[in-house]
């Protein structure tokens, strides 16, 4: 599930000797400074990530070279919504919960996660699907996943 920018941020980390498990927990920890913003300051980051502050420099570094943050100047830096889904399935690869990374996602975030989860094992998908009832009745779908004999809704 992870994108070859969170693989080669994962290979750079490892490079410089972060174990995957810390960078599961600063990849966490950057997610739930910038909960409900695509702000992301030093500050707030090395709060968030507790006694692994150490690295939290480091691991900014690492993503704003692969791309996963947009550095603002000064300290701060901008991860997107796009960021942000790519950050969530790299903590997810690295071990985190599906849960615990997700809760950190908005709705629309997490629906692209579901959309990337399932296209990684092989579904199609199409996101807001609309069924139409009788009369005049709809129900849309988030995010809908198909293979040849399995729908996922």
């Amino acid at each position: 599930m992870a994108t070859l920018r969170t693989r080669c941020a994962i290979a750079e980390a490892r490079r410089r000797g972060i174990r995957d498990d810390l960078l599961r927990e600063l990849t966490i920890a950057a997610l739930s400074a910038c909960e409900g913003s695509s702000a992301l300051t030093l500050d707030r980051f090395l709060e968030a990530s507790g006694p692994l502050c150490d690295l939290s420099a480091e691991y900014m570094e690492i993503l704003a070279s692969g791309g996963l943050a947009k550095p603002l100047g000064g300290e701060a830096y901008e991860l997107g919504a796009e960021q942000k889904v790519e950050l969530a399935a790299m903590a997810i690869s690295l071990g985190a919960s599906p849960e615990r990374a997700c809760r950190l996602l908005s709705w629309a975030e997490f629906e692209s996660v579901v959309e990337m989860a399932l296209g990684a094992n092989g579904y199609a998908t199409a996101r807001h699907y609309v069924v139409k009832g009788a009369g005049r009745s709809r129900c849309e779908i988030d995010v809908l996943g198909a293979t040849e004999s399995v729908v996922v809704a």
